[in-house]
């Protein structure tokens, strides 16, 4: 009988054993899920900093190119302004016959004796009182 008792407790204690192993499965399992768990979400962690880095990056991309046209208008309206004050003090005169000379310093001499010519005129033929 006493070998029966001791079978009975082995049994007993297989059963325990059994049971301890079934807990540590289970917490196994559970880890196990949760370290997936946290792959996932890292995984997610890593694409939502790429995604993010790419908009930095392309919002920089478009501050740069806002920035170099705006750069190239304010240029283009400083060369206008420099056009205009440089023409300012143009004098434009129509009916006057215009040199066909091909050379630049030719017409230019040609210009210039008119004008004076034209000058030399206006100065004969006003009057003073």
């Amino acid at each position: 009988m006493n070998e029966v008792i001791e079978l009975q407790r082995k049994v007993d204690d297989l059963a325990n054993v059994e049971g301890k192993v079934d807990k540590v499965m289970d917490n196994v399992v559970s880890v196990h899920v949760s370290v997936d768990e946290m792959i996932k979400a890292e995984k997610e962690l890593v694409n939502e900093v790429i995604r993010m880095e790419k908009e930095v990056i392309g919002n920089s991309l478009s501050v740069q190119n806002t920035e170099n046209v705006l750069k190239v208008q304010l240029q283009q309206d400083k060369q206008e302004e420099m056009e205009k004050e440089k023409r300012k003090l143009n004098l434009v005169m129509h009916g006057v016959v215009q040199y066909t000379s091909t050379e630049s310093e030719q017409r230019v001499a040609d210009d210039c004796d008119r004008v004076q010519e034209l000058l030399h005129i206006i100065r004969e033929e006003s009057v003073e009182y």
